[in-house]
């Protein structure tokens, strides 16, 4: 199993402190304790997954063009880094087009909760990203989506590595905040749901 995570995540989670995977299977709706990853060690992860997130192929280029009518941006997705502070997650990645002079770095911030102020999985961004003019008004929704689904799926995989529920489930992510320096991701057994049968 351990040789499958290192693959799979970039570093060995049976190697590090702040990861304890959960022996016995936890009740619906339990958690399993707060994951306080190092900002250093979730890029290490992020950048793992990251094809996996654009949906390109696990060997060959990290670069991809999005295209939207005539336009076209060019996105490394190998740059994808996260920076965390109190309740704010800052997502940056390179891209460039022919606006631009020389490949730019873009910022998509990503509020979240913070260690003494839960939000669950609730993450908000405003309507346009950093960066240059150009990028920021044609692309802010592409490179926000982005951003936040690469954030989900390093929380999911960290989530499904901690354990399983009593019906044999990965754990889920049920919050998601930031730190200084520390993204912080709580696991859950999903709740029980029964649905009522329509008449």
């Amino acid at each position: 199993m351990a040789a499958r995570r290192a693959r799979l995540l970039g570093i060995d989670l049976d190697d590090v402190s702040w990861h304890k995977t959960v022996r016995r299977r936890l009740e619906p709706g339990n958690t399993s304790g707060v994951l306080d990853v190092p900002q250093t060690q979730a890029n290490a992860m992020l950048r793992s997954i990251v094809r996996f997130v654009a949906d390109i192929p696990s060997t060959g280029t990290p670069l991809v063009v999005w295209t939207q009518g005539p336009d076209e941006l060019l996105v490394d997705t190998a740059s994808l880094a996260l920076r965390c502070t109190s309740g704010l997650i800052r997502v940056s990645v390179t891209v460039d087009c022919d606006q631009l002079d020389e490949p730019a770095s873009v910022t998509v911030p990503l509020a979240v909760g913070a260690p003494n102020r839960p939000s669950g999985l609730v993450m908000a961004a405003f309507t346009r990203i950093d960066g240059p003019a150009g990028v920021a008004d044609l692309w802010s929704d592409a490179l926000t989506a982005f951003a936040w689904e690469a954030v989900l799926e390093l929380a999911r995989r960290l989530c499904v590595e901690t354990g399983r529920d009593t019906k044999g489930r990965a754990l889920v992510p049920v919050e998601i905040s930031a730190a200084s320096r520390r993204l912080l991701i709580t696991p859950m057994a999903r709740h029980d749901v029964t649905l009522a049968r329509l008449r």
